[in-house]
Formats: structure tokens, C-alpha cells, sequence
């Protein structure tokens, strides 16, 4: 945000590209204080977009990591997971923000959907290197999702058998 800005949209940002495309001079807003705290604002977008958005799981991953930010990890359990519509657990939170560590290209490959979750999740624990060099792999291949599962396989016991990198086989 631009700390020149007079105002910071919260929420509602693809309604007022609306209302300016249809060519409105007016609209009735919420203004927040400038001293209102991050996480109000962020407790306010993601109530204002949870009853009408389906999040896909980047948007999962990258809201948890701001909530971490503001509340305890006992509270993005308990509370945000289920609102999210994921299951209040740890591992359900590690393995959201694993999907954070991924590179712009993994990361639009998942919500595009021609990478599953399984095959990012999986790629998460290899070195950038490794993960950029599968991904472009798969990405050649345009592979189903029982397919990414037995090629990441395949490759993973290559390297083990050879020793070698991922990206080396």
C-alpha cells in the first residue's frame, strides 16, 4: 500500500471496478481508522469473501500465513481452518503453509489445476533446483493426477538408487 494513499481498499475492490465501470460517481463505503489493527482488516476481508468465494489452496496457504501473523497458531487452528472449510489439525496448517515456499510457476500451475495438490505438496520438501526441474518435467508431459503421483515416485527412486539430485535424472 501507498503510504501517500488517502484510503486502502480492505475489501470489495472487484465491486468498486464495478461500480467505476458503470460509470457511478458515488458509493456508500466503511471507512476503517488509520490506527484500526491489521488483523481487524484482515478479519474483515476474509468474512467479507467466506460466504461466497471458494478459496483454492494458494489462497488457503497465503491466508493462513497472514492470520499466523496476526493470531496464535491455536486460534488459526480452531477457529480459521473450519471457516476456510478445512479440518482444525496441525497437519492440515503445516501442509497449507508448505504450499507458501512454492515458486510463482508451481503455484499457478495448482490453481490453474494442472498440478495437484498431492504432487505440490510432495514437490514442497525438494530444494528449489529439484522442484523447478520436476515441475517443468510434468509440465511437458501434461499428466494426469495418477500419473504426476507415479512420475514424482519413479523419480524420487531414480535419485535414490543413482544418488543423484532430482534435477540430475
Amino acid at each position: 500500500p501507498d503510504p501517500k494513499a488517502p484510503y486502502v481498499i480492505v475489501c470489495g475492490y472487484l465491486r468498486l471496478l464495478a461500480v467505476r465501470n458503470l460509470g457511478w460517481h458515488e458509493l456508500s463505503a466503511w471507512v476503517f481508522d488509520c490506527d484500526t489493527p491489521q488483523a481487524q482488516l484482515l478479519e474483515c476481508a476474509l468474512q467479507d469473501n467466506l460466504p461466497h468465494r471458494i478459496f483454492n489452496p494458494v489462497e488457503i496457504a497465503h491466508a493462513l500465513q497472514r492470520l499466523l501473523a496476526c493470531f496464535s497458531r491455536d486460534v488459526v487452528i480452531s477457529e480459521w481452518l473450519p471457516r476456510l472449510g478445512q479440518s482444525p489439525s496441525g497437519r492440515t496448517l503445516e501442509r497449507f503453509l508448505c504450499l507458501c515456499s512454492l515458486e510463482h510457476e508451481p503455484r499457478a500451475a495448482l490453481i490453474a489445476g494442472s498440478l495437484t495438490e498431492a504432487s505440490a505438496l510432495r514437490m514442497c520438501s525438494y530444494s528449489a533446483e529439484d522442484r523447478l526441474a520436476v515441475f517443468a518435467l510434468m509440465q511437458q508431459l501434461h499428466l494426469s493426477a495418477g500419473k504426476q503421483a507415479e512420475l514424482i515416485e519413479c523419480l524420487e527412486d531414480l535419485a535414490r538408487r543413482d544418488k543423484k539430485a532430482l534435477r540430475d535424472v
